[in-house]
């Protein structure tokens, strides 16, 4: 079966959307509950900025659905 962005769990589509805009860069202070993220204020985004690469977020942002690999 093939896995679909719409399929996952709201707390988990925010991750992906957190980690499609973040592109290069880490995520702190990340819990997880009953196999959930929880993304509250303590979670921080540290972005890298790489010269010569598009910085950008993912092109998967934009869309609605997508395929997960």
């Amino acid at each position: 079966m093939v896995k679909r962005f719409i399929h996952l769990s709201p707390a988990r589509q925010r991750l992906i959307r957190l980690l499609q805009n973040t592109n290069f860069g880490k995520i702190e202070s990340l819990t997880f509950k009953g196999g959930e993220p929880i993304l509250e204020k303590s979670v921080r985004r540290l972005r890298e900025v790489k010269f010569g690469s598009e910085n950008c977020s993912r092109a998967e942002d934009c869309l609605d659905d997508f395929e997960l690999k």
